[in-house]
């Protein structure tokens, strides 16, 4: 969740954030595991199956597929970029900006409980939102072209943008092994508003 202490790197970038966790993944020796990602951590997980493939992949609107576009992908890399800026200064109105960007057909009932827990470590959201433009900008092409290594499963909000769905429809046409599913009523707060479903259609990859 950011509160992670990075030592000899004030600005962490994609790059370290990737380190991290494959390093923690060879270190635990683990040869087989199933792995599961929601949005930035969707984004590392389509690298971290890469190199160091699991059993099974779960991607939750992953930052990564948010469109069959490489420009689209370059243009939200730019937003990002600034968003990020803006978190820096730790202001209430670019974490109301961020949820904007990533979740624009949320319930606004529940923003003042959003923007009070997401405050209590912007830093820590704007080093992760600034990783994220980092790796949309320098991946975009392979974002555009991926293709799952292994088994899995997408998961999208029914109410998210239109592009995603269709860059997760087109990897379940292109592999019989990978599967798409689309939770009505809700966006990219999906986690929290459909937790069991979710968790019925990961446990269904078993």
């Amino acid at each position: 969740m950011g509160r992670s202490k990075w030592i000899g790197s004030k600005t962490p970038g994609f790059s370290d954030y990737q380190s991290v966790l494959c390093e923690w993944v060879a270190s635990e020796g683990w040869e087989d595991y199933d792995l599961a990602g929601y949005s930035f951590g969707g984004l590392l997980a389509m690298h971290m199956a890469n190199s160091h493939p699991p059993g099974r992949l779960a991607l939750i609107e992953p930052a990564s597929l948010l469109s069959v576009s490489v420009g689209d992908l370059h243009s939200r890399a730019r937003a990002y970029h600034e968003l990020s800026l803006q978190l820096h200064e730790s202001s209430e109105k670019a974490v109301v900006r961020f949820l904007d960007l990533v979740s624009p057909r949320r319930n606004r009932a529940l923003d003042a409980l959003a923007v009070k827990r997401l405050r209590e470590n912007v830093e820590g959201l704007a080093l992760g939102v600034g990783a994220v433009a980092q790796a949309l900008s320098e991946h975009g092409d392979w974002y555009c072209t991926w293709e799952p290594p292994t088994k899995g499963v997408s998961i999208v909000g029914g109410l998210s943008d239109l592009g995603m769905h269709r860059r997760h429809q087109t990897l379940a046409e292109n592999d019989e092994s990978w599967f798409f599913q689309s939770l009505e009523n809700t966006d990219h707060g999906l986690i929290y508003t459909k937790p069991r479903e979710i968790a019925k259609i990961i446990n269904s990859l078993l």
